[in-house]
């Protein structure tokens, strides 16, 4: 179960970096959903791994917002010229 939950992972790891924001927004729910889904296992289990898959998903997330504010700031740096910044003449 370790390593499909790693594998998944990955993958929308992978399908978030190439593709566009509302995928990363949706990507973003869905973790959290899992992560959701994975705390109230440790509440019922209390299974060590199933926290790790929980510790995991906290990472992932952190990741996925990481990435998202990276593009956004090079969006932004593309947009603006930043010449323009520098020039304080009204």
């Amino acid at each position: 179960m370790m390593s499909a939950m790693i594998s998944l992972m990955l993958f929308m790891l992978m399908i978030m970096v190439l593709s566009h924001y509302y995928m990363i927004i949706f990507m973003m729910i869905v973790l959290e959903l899992l992560n959701l889904i994975f705390l109230l296992m440790i509440l019922k289990y209390m299974n060590l791994e199933i926290v790790l898959l929980s510790l995991m998903i906290q990472v992932l997330d952190s990741l996925i917002i990481m990435v998202f504010m990276i593009i956004s700031l090079f969006s932004w740096e593309k947009s603006n010229n930043w010449s323009n910044l520098l020039n304080f003449s009204v």
